[in-house]
């Protein structure tokens, strides 16, 4: 029932399932911040964290009615992802880090020539990361290795989500404008293959169990696959 959105300025929680919001005051106002949202992560119902434009971090303890600042990070990063009430990792331009004190401290664990997008758990030891490559742990993020699937044209990995350790679906595109099919894999990032779910572009696919996948993109589209 608990669900948390947000974008620019704006966080917004829900504790019955969507039916209602109420504001989460990261930021004074909706409008004209500073510090846009750049990402954010709440590992349990009541701990989260807030990534900030310039790599700032805000922690909250209560489910979001306050925050406080954390370490501001050593670079700018694309995502967040908290695997624990104080474990989280950031993916950015050419790094990820790591967390183990709720954001008091950082600790670089992988580098990349690369940037990199969006993270992503596929097991309680397994997480990917991808951008114009993929970086995956298989030891809880401890340490990455770094390739790109065969089969995949040289183009940007703006996302992924996985139904296992193996099995993962990732979204494309070829421009800031121009979005390409979603690529599978059934390997852990090995090889992949293209599919297209929708003639309109795909901008985010989410699994909802091992099996059950949704893909959402261009004037509303949405997909699913069992």
């Amino acid at each position: 029932d608990h669900v948390v959105v947000g974008g620019g300025c704006a966080l917004r929680r829900s504790d019955d399932g969507g039916q209602t919001f109420s504001r989460l005051p990261f930021t004074a106002r909706d409008q004209g911040c500073s510090s846009p949202l750049v990402a954010f992560s709440f590992p349990t119902e009541s701990t989260g964290y807030v990534l900030l434009a310039g790599g700032r971090v805000l922690a909250t303890a209560d489910g979001g009615r306050s925050f406080s600042r954390r370490t501001t990070l050593p670079g700018n990063a694309n995502d967040l992802l908290c695997t624990g009430a104080l474990t989280c990792f950031t993916a950015g331009v050419g790094n990820i880090q790591r967390t183990d004190d709720g954001g008091v401290s950082w600790t670089q664990v992988s580098t990349s020539p690369y940037p990199l997008n969006r993270l992503a758990t596929a097991g309680p030891l397994t997480m990917y990361a991808v951008g114009y490559t993929v970086a995956k742990s298989t030891d809880g993020g401890q340490t990455w290795d770094t390739s790109f699937p065969s089969g995949v044209p040289a183009r940007e990995l703006t996302g992924i989500s996985c139904g296992d350790e193996l099995h993962c679906l990732m979204t494309t595109r070829d421009n800031p404008t121009q979005f390409g099919p979603l690529y599978r894999t059934v390997d852990g990032g090995v090889t992949a293959t293209a599919v297209t779910p929708s003639t309109d572009p795909t901008f985010a696919v989410a699994f909802a169990d091992s099996t059950r996948v949704i893909a959402a993109g261009g004037v509303g589209s949405a997909e699913v696959s069992n």
